[in-house]
């Protein structure tokens, strides 16, 4: 059986982790996960860190990531207000999924 792969931004967050757990249990799914520190005991997962605030970072992460079926994103970070929270995280957001397509094959839609 050929197994799906995806990748999951934040995977050492309480979203990111469930849904690490949940597709590792299947059996049927390969998880690469991101975040900038290994979570403990998480296993059957390949782990890539990086900063998502530094572009070259993230780069550097998600080099060779051979072909992926999709991609979450479950990652926050908590600024002094709602509209530094918007730009921080989107800029965030928008490095993670940059280098996605160009390094592994992914579409964009």
């Amino acid at each position: 059986m050929t197994k799906k792969t995806c990748i999951i931004f934040g995977v050492s967050g309480i979203v990111g982790r469930n849904l690490a757990e949940h597709l590792v249990g299947r059996g049927d799914w390969k998880v690469i996960g991101v975040s900038r520190h290994r979570p403990p005991d998480l296993n059957g997962i390949e782990h890539r860190s990086c900063d998502l605030n530094d572009p070259d970072d993230v780069k550097q992460a998600l080099r060779d990531l051979g072909p992926i079926s999709c991609a979450f994103y479950a990652t926050w970070s908590r600024q002094a207000n709602e509209h530094a929270n918007c730009l921080s995280n989107g800029a965030m957001f928008r490095k993670s999924r940059r280098f996605i397509p160009v390094l592994s094959g992914l579409l964009q839609s």
